[in-house]
């Protein structure tokens, strides 16, 4: 058996369930998650759940059974039978609630972000511009959640040198096409989620999203909203395509694969180059970095997307488990106060 931090995900479905699932279950979904390739994910860092079913049942069946009992007797639900949420008007409405929420304490739309540690009042130092005004701000705790290309345009010195290795965390890139369509132009009945597409097939595209099936109010009444997904690290010269091909690939893909005709009423292309962060073979060496760079420098903490899990529930929890951690750090130091005081 490969050693468990170097096994892939490819490697490790295929001596479990065979090439079959592997190719037409376990592809499309990895191309869904992480817009990746099985064969170069880490199990152990992408699907850590997954592996320790292994490690904990010896099997992947005996631990799903054994899971679903535990998750009875503890009145949990599955992700697959939870109900699927958004908001009214999208995820941005997260964002805009977290900033109405904040205030005047929250700075968006910045730039020249330079940060600094000072060695004697072990502090962190935050300058940057916004609006052309200048800020400066001194904490006691700094969280990161830049992706890494950012770090070292933002920090220097020590830390500089400590995060450079965490350039090397490979991110793929995806284009985003979101088309609407008359309900009449499209002969798929669109009853479901959306679908992915399996690497055999050998499509264009990783997969469509029926946007106006899942959630309401996301199309007007007759029309269909489609979201598309193309890139990754399946196929990442396809994101380096203009528009116009862009256009045409998809609306060629969506015509072969749920009948989708004549030209759409609503598009828009939206480019991420570096949409989400590999936990390749491997990354196991960026976590321990990680997690020496926040006991180096303390008062530094790291919730960034390369952590943990890539999703926004992920993000969430890694959140608040951030919060949480400083929250301590400061409840023990006011007991401590309290008490040198009396």
């Amino acid at each position: 058996m490969p050693a468990a931090e170097f096994e892939s995900f490819s490697s490790f479905v295929r001596r479990r369930l065979g090439n079959e699932f592997l190719d037409y279950a376990i592809d499309p979904f990895v191309a869904g998650v992480y817009a990746g390739d099985p064969d170069n994910l880490s199990v152990a860092c992408a699907f850590p759940k997954l592996k320790a079913l292994e490690a904990n049942y010896g099997s992947l069946i005996r631990g799903a059974i054994r899971g679903r009992k535990e998750r009875a007797q503890r009145e949990d639900k599955a992700k697959d039978r939870a109900r699927m949420l958004s908001f009214r008007r999208g995820l941005g409405q997260l964002n805009t609630a977290l900033a109405q929420k904040l205030g005047r304490n929250i700075f968006y739309e910045i730039s020249h972000l330079q940060i600094t540690r000072d060695p004697v009042e072990s502090n962190w130092q935050v300058s940057f511009r916004q609006r052309g005004e200048s800020y400066s701000l001194t904490a006691q705790h700094l969280v990161l959640t830049i992706p890494t290309n950012r770090l070292l345009e933002s920090v220097s010195g020590e830390l500089a040198e400590a995060c450079r290795p965490l350039q090397q965390i490979p991110y793929a890139p995806v284009v985003v096409l979101t088309t609407g369509f008359k309900q009449e132009d499209v002969q798929h009945p669109l009853d479901g989620f959306g679908f992915l597409a399996p690497k055999k097939e050998k499509r264009q595209i990783l997969g469509t999203l029926w946007n106006s099936s899942i959630f309401p109010e996301r199309a007007p009444a007759g029309r269909v909203l489609l979201t598309t997904f193309i890139g990754g690290a399946r196929q990442p010269q396809l994101a380096d395509l203009n528009d116009e091909k862009l256009i045409e690939l998809t609306l060629k893909e969506l015509r072969d694969l749920i009948g989708a005709h004549g030209r759409p009423e609503f598009m828009h292309v939206r480019r991420y180059a570096r949409a989400i962060p590999q936990y390749a073979l491997g990354h196991q060496r960026y976590q321990q970095i990680i997690d020496r760079l926040e006991s180096d420098f303390p008062g530094l903490h790291i919730a960034a997307n390369y952590r943990d899990g890539v999703s926004v529930s992920d993000c969430i929890v890694r959140a608040h488990r951030t919060a949480g951690e400083i929250a301590q750090v400061h409840a023990h130091l006011k007991k401590h106060e309290a008490l040198a005081f009396v």
